[in-house]
């Protein structure tokens, strides 16, 4: 089975519990992929990435934080050395990149903006192929319900082992739904101060949102 794999974020990481989170945007995407994001058993080509520079890297020494993850790759809309410390951080750390429409269409129509897309084709040798990701956003919890609506994608087309094909078909849902993760769908469950409720998407995934911001 030959099937292609696109990553895409979009928001800030906001790190306030993320102090001990080691950094390192040494390695380049090439080497992200096939020495940290797929494991044995799994052939890559065709790696490419979009974004601006500083915005992709690895992460270690997760499990001393309530990341969820213990290593991986990080993407990031703003610099990833600064994942690390407070949110304001990013706040000045405008990396002036480009947005991306499929981000914009998961959005809500919205305007993207500082879109990062990591993409490549794998051929596992056997089945199910699971990843695992978290999602996080710099405009929580103020900007849930708004025009501000970070999202994330994990874009697939290729071989469906269930019968048919994936044509840029968005695994990235909330669990048994068809909802995307964005600061809209997954969030405290509470309107923002700066938002409205006409333009959530749900406020019924609390159980998915943990708190960073304190």
């Amino acid at each position: 089975m030959r099937t292609k794999i696109a990553l895409l974020i979009l928001g800030f990481f906001p790190a306030v519990l993320w102090a001990q989170l080691q950094v390192n945007g040494s390695m380049t995407p090439a080497q992200l992929v096939q020495n940290i994001l797929v494991g044995g058993g799994v052939n890559v080509s065709n790696i490419t990435y979009t974004g601006p520079n500083g915005a992709i890297g690895s992460f270690t020494n997760g499990q001393t934080t309530n990341l969820g993850l213990q290593s991986g790759i990080l993407l990031s809309t703003g610099g990833i050395t600064n994942v690390p410390n407070t949110g304001s951080y990013f706040l000045s750390n405008d990396l002036g990149g480009g947005g991306d429409s499929q981000l914009s269409q998961l959005s809500g129509g919205y305007t993207s903006y500082d879109a990062v897309v990591l993409q490549f084709d794998f051929v596992p040798q056997s089945t199910p192929v699971q990843f695992r990701y978290v999602f996080g956003s710099e405009e929580y919890p103020e900007y849930v319900c708004s025009q501000f609506n970070d999202a994330f994608g994990f874009f697939v087309s290729g071989q469906n082992p269930q019968g048919g094909n994936y044509n840029n078909q968005n695994i990235a849902l909330i669990p048994n739904t068809t909802i995307p993760v964005t600061i809209n769908s997954v969030n405290n469950g509470q309107v923002g101060s700066y938002g409205s409720s006409s333009n959530c998407t749900s406020l019924s995934y609390s159980s998915y949102y943990v708190n960073n911001t304190n």
